[in-house]
């Protein structure tokens, strides 16, 4: 699989002037926080006992006028009076759009490369799931407020298949930090294996210190002599992986598909039981990501077994759930829950072994309209890991 170098977050947002007011024959129908005067909706004040103006609902002073509270216009815009020919404020306002940092691109790769053709890999690391914005996979794991020193997370660069063999003494080929602020991240002097294959592994920086993210790695095909540059690496929490274990059933449904007990004790979880995240997408994502709803995922013996996969979307509340009944939810159609990918186009799949994975289109779905056939691609996942797969096609018309 070649690079990603997708980036929807930052975007520049441009509100544009959008009046708030709208003056027509019947009147205008004034909102909240706001009065009409004169055919206009202006904002709602008063004058107190006090002789000072106050403002309404929704609406602060600035001077000695009323304008909406940052609220009322929503983020990355700010707040501005309406001014006649003359200058004169009419009572209306405007909400103007402002651009959002886009922060700072990965450290840069060298022109050289090492005496063995060893390779530098850089990119972004993303949430695989952002809860606080309701958004999969897009996101990056960064905080642009944060201390240049706040770093506490570090991607790893393994080879997967040896450390599928023997994940407590693979030792990684490199690693790096990764910037709290922006979320990139640059690995020097990586010796590719023989295989021709790559994982990077997000994980805590200090796990003494704060244990917070679960291990979650991302394939990719390297060779030596060839730097692999903005790609993107993905990020769960250990609270994350609590809900969404309790969400396909909890530690008793996982044991009952054969999750072994975990080695150092404890519950079962979705990561202890090693699951891998196949994702079905109608072309490889470089500048965003087109799942593909209606895909019936293999492994190497055929079908995965239904009891075993779990199907993603985002619920009203901007939760992840599983295999949700609710129309739109999961599927865009009404009849769910289904044995195919959703709108995400993703499968979660616990206790998943190493072996090529595929998928083909179930009937009368987006992916068999789209006539999308998928190329199978070494996958699977490991105890205590997450292993996040993007699954293209050979041919798809959506991409």
């Amino acid at each position: 699989m070649g690079g990603i170098a997708w980036r929807t977050v930052g975007a520049l947002v441009v509100a544009g002037q959008v009046l708030l007011w709208a003056p027509g024959c019947m009147g205008p129908e004034c909102g909240p926080g706001t009065r009409e005067a004169d055919g206009l909706c202006v904002p709602m004040s008063y004058t107190g006992s006090d002789g000072g103006i106050h403002c309404g609902e929704n609406t602060v002073l600035l001077g000695t006028e009323c304008v909406p509270s940052e609220e009322i216009c929503g983020p990355n815009t700010t707040v501005e009076s309406e001014l006649d020919d003359a200058g004169v404020p009419t009572g209306g306002f405007v909400c103007v759009g402002q651009a959002v940092d886009e922060g700072e691109p990965p450290p840069p790769c060298p022109e050289e490369f090492g005496p063995a053709g060893e390779i530098c890999i850089n990119g972004y690391a993303h949430w695989l799931m952002d809860d606080n914005e309701a958004v999969f996979m897009a996101n990056l794991l960064g905080d642009p407020d944060a201390a240049e020193d706040a770093t506490h997370l570090v991607v790893k660069v393994y080879d997967p298949l040896l450390y599928a063999q023997d994940p407590e003494n693979t030792v990684p080929l490199g690693w790096a930090e990764v910037n709290p602020r922006w979320g990139t991240f640059r690995v020097l002097n990586v010796s590719v294996p023989g295989t021709g294959f790559v994982a990077l592994a997000l994980d805590d920086l200090d796990e003494d210190q704060a244990n917070i993210y679960t291990m979650t790695g991302v394939p990719y095909v390297a060779v030596a002599n060839q730097h692999l540059e903005y790609v993107a690496a993905f990020g769960i929490t250990n609270d994350q992986v609590t809900a969404w274990t309790e969400a396909v059933g909890g530690a008793a449904m996982l044991e009952s598909i054969g999750c072994p007990e975990p080695a150092g004790g404890g519950p079962r979880t979705m990561a202890t039981c090693g699951t891998w995240i196949g994702v079905y997408v109608d072309s490889e994502p470089i500048e965003s990501i087109n799942p593909v709803e209606g895909t019936l995922p293999f492994e190497p013996g055929g079908i995965i077994p239904e009891a075993k996969t779990f199907y993603p979307g985002i619920d009203g509340a901007g939760n992840l759930v599983f295999d949700d009944p609710t129309p739109g939810v999961v599927w865009s159609d009404e009849e769910g829950p289904h044995e195919w990918s959703g709108q995400l186009g993703a499968v979660f799949y616990p206790t998943s072994s190493m072996g090529n994975m595929t998928g083909e289109c179930a009937p009368q779905t987006p992916c068999e309209e789209a006539g999308c056939i998928f190329m199978e691609f070494l996958g699977g996942s490991v105890p205590e890991a997450f292993f996040v797969q993007f699954m293209l096609p050979a041919t798809c018309q959506g991409g």
